[in-house]
């Protein structure tokens, strides 16, 4: 009689391991895909769990101006790590730049979103302000919440003159790496021949 064929894998086998290896990998690309998620929709998350500390009362809805005014606050909520940078640069020391550069930018770029028009809970409506108050941080709860869009009420007050000031800034930075580069090394000579690490004299 024909050996019946055996639907139960060997766990040494070859196509097991293929199977385990391949299970993994996709496993691995799921994993990634969730990451990327959670990276471009971690501000909205940020934004909905600092919504919800400013909520200390039991308003049901909230006015437009309490929103401008909780999304000011929290474009600026880095502004005293920036400071505490600022000090140290004062006393010449250099470490944290890479973070300082980063607040920086990222404090930009959410002031220009601002400007443009902020996608964020619609905290005029009640059910939204409901789902707020429960929000736990989970990613995959961000499509029931209604949004719409928050434009700076001052598009040209204090906060666009720190975009100006960190423009001029990082033109300035541009300016002085560009010098140094373009600056001459000046080397003395003995015989007509350079020699290295000696200045010229008169």
């Amino acid at each position: 009689m024909p050996r019946e064929h055996s639907s139960i894998l060997h766990p040494k086998s070859r196509e097991a391991k293929f199977m385990g290896r391949k299970a993994h990998h996709d496993g691995k690309k799921v994993a990634m895909r969730l990451d990327k998620i959670h990276e471009k929709k971690s501000p909205l998350i940020d934004l909905i769990l600092f919504f919800q500390e400013k909520m200390t009362d039991d308003a049901e809805t909230y006015s437009p101006e309490s929103v401008y005014q909780w999304i000011e606050e929290f474009i600026h909520r880095k502004d005293p790590e920036l400071a505490a940078f600022e000090e140290l640069r004062k006393k010449g020391k250099t470490q944290g730049r890479a973070k300082e550069e980063c607040l920086r930018l990222l404090r930009t770029q959410e002031i220009e979103r601002f400007r443009a028009g902020w996608d964020a809970p619609d905290l005029g409506k009640k059910d939204v302000v409901a789902r707020v108050r429960l929000f736990n941080g989970d990613a995959r709860l961000l499509p029931s919440f209604i949004l719409r869009k928050y434009v700076d009420p001052n598009p040209l007050g204090h906060a666009w003159e720190i975009v100006k000031n960190e423009q001029q800034r990082t033109q300035a930075k541009a300016e002085a790496a560009a010098s140094v580069e373009a600056a001459p090394t000046a080397t003395a000579t003995e015989g007509g021949a350079p020699i290295e690490g000696v200045e010229p004299t008169a």
